[in-house]
């Protein structure tokens, strides 16, 4: 059931996805993504609904054996969540996940050259296998170093660890040298639900979710009392890590963003959340940031150089070992190299 003071799921969405940006300091900035190509290696062969979409879509190819052009609803979320970044990118789209939610070597192998000939500037993999081994004996790992010397910027969902026990560690590809592996981080309001809230569904700051057995209140789900788009207490929010973020390994995770995606229906509303929701968050504020530079760099970044401008102008958590996607500062720093002319050349 929606909160009181929402009128609708919809608007409700776009509350959420508001508060995201602000979290994570991208608010309106640059042109939006314009002229630049962004991969997604997920679900769909073709999207539903986005022929007149701000995004156009260059290629549709799939490279499993489907009748499908969706085999699970993922990457229309993927395609969402970069939207609301860089509504001017040009995107093309890998399908390689079946309708088990099942990605076989083979069809990764196979979209990563369509990638690259494609010439694709970013890749959004919001995928991967849990991996406690070497990772370069990983039968993905070959393949995801061929598309970052290629000179694509590979952005990868670091992985969830459900089990709470720090069992699994960031999953491949996203622990691949310098593919940006992406976690999870919520953000809570400064206030207690319990100082104000003295019965369900009035606000201001959780929706309540009715499971089977019990009751439980959605995580990460920001203030909303009275309209609040979190841009008045921002600073006092308190950032935490996601409960199933995996175990680091390899100096991975790289940055974390937010890992709740709304999910609505009509006048329903529901909270999914994974690091393959963060994943396209930073995707999306890097294809807004090479929009930016696309017309004036001669190449864009090399992919090394954009992982470590994403580390380095990453922003500490409280109590925390993980840092989060600061979108202005990456901005920023993508431009001063570009004005600078240090930019390592790419494709």
């Amino acid at each position: 059931m929606l909160p009181e003071w929402v009128p609708s799921a919809e608007e409700y969405c776009q509350f959420i996805f508001r508060a995201h940006q602000e979290s994570t300091n991208a608010i309106s900035v640059g042109e939006g993504g314009s002229g630049v190509h962004v991969g997604i290696l997920d679900s769909a062969q073709t999207l539903p609904g986005t022929e007149d979409a701000s995004t156009p879509i260059e290629h549709e190819r799939s490279f499993i054996e489907s009748d499908e052009y969706l085999t699970t609803p993922h990457a229309t979320r993927v395609y969402d969540l970069i939207q609301q970044y860089a509504p001017y990118t040009t995107v093309s789209l890998y399908q390689v996940i079946d309708s088990n939610g099942d990605l076989g070597v083979g069809p990764y192998h196979d979209a990563i050259d369509a990638a690259i000939s494609d010439g694709v500037d970013i890749l959004n993999v919001s995928i991967g296998d849990s991996w406690d081994v070497p990772v370069y004996a990983h039968p993905l790992y070959k393949k995801t170093q061929e598309a970052i010397d290629a000179g694509i910027t590979i952005v990868a969902a670091a992985g969830n660890d459900e089990t709470e026990q720090g069992e699994l560690p960031v999953h491949v590809p996203a622990v691949v040298g310098d593919v940006i592996a992406v976690n999870g981080f919520v953000t809570h309001c400064p206030q207690s639900k319990s100082d104000i809230h003295d019965r369900p569904n009035s606000g201001p700051y959780y929706l309540d979710i009715e499971t089977d057995s019990v009751s439980q209140l959605a995580d990460g789900v920001f203030c909303g009392y009275n309209g609040c788009d979190g841009s008045s207490c921002l600073s006092k929010q308190t950032d935490a890590s996601w409960w199933a973020n995996p175990r680091a390994k390899n100096g991975k995770p790289d940055v974390a963003a937010p890992v709740i995606y709304p999910d609505t229906t009509e006048d329903t509303l529901d909270f999914l959340e994974g690091s393959s929701y963060a994943a396209p968050i930073v995707t999306g504020i890097l294809a807004e940031a090479f929009g930016e530079i696309k017309g004036q760099a001669t190449s864009l970044p090399d992919p090394a150089d954009v992982r470590d401008m994403v580390r380095e102008t990453s922003s500490p958590i409280r109590e925390s070992q993980i840092r989060k996607i600061n979108g202005y500062k990456v901005h920023e720093q993508i431009s001063r190299m570009c004005e600078g002319d240090e930019t390592r050349l790419s494709h």
